[in-house]
């Protein structure tokens, strides 16, 4: 009879071994355990994330959709935005090199975020 530890074993040879550098690995872990243990998303919270196109930020923002949330992502480049959209699903993201980030929160957000997850600090930080 075959055990759980079977099972997990199979399950691992199906997966493609680049999935354990992302989702996978820590950075999905780092995402899903820091979002659902200190964020708290519940249905209808709007989620901003900063460095949205990035490694983790790229998955906070798909565990936000999966917990009912509204999503804004912030990245750097019109390129990282439109694949924030398209690729990763925010319900909008907005780049903030353009302009003074406070006012380019404003519009999104002019009740401001339920949850910020924040992986840069500073000015973005402290907009947030």
């Amino acid at each position: 009879m075959a055990g759980p530890s079977a099972n997990l074993t199979r399950a691992r040879q199906n997966v493609p071994l680049s999935h354990f550098a992302g989702l996978l690995g820590i950075n999905g872990l780092t995402a899903w355990l820091a979002l659902h243990s200190l964020g708290r998303p519940e249905e209808g919270n709007v989620l901003l994330s900063s460095t949205a196109a990035g490694s983790v930020g790229s998955l906070v923002g798909q565990f936000g959709k999966l917990a009912g949330c509204t999503t804004v992502g912030l990245t750097g480049g019109a390129d990282k935005v439109q694949r924030c959209v398209d690729r990763f699903g925010y319900d909008q993201a907005f780049d903030y090199k353009i302009g003074e980030i406070g006012a380019t929160l404003d519009t999104p957000l002019p009740q401001g975020a339920d949850i910020y997850f924040d992986n840069t600090g500073g000015e973005i930080f402290d907009a947030a």
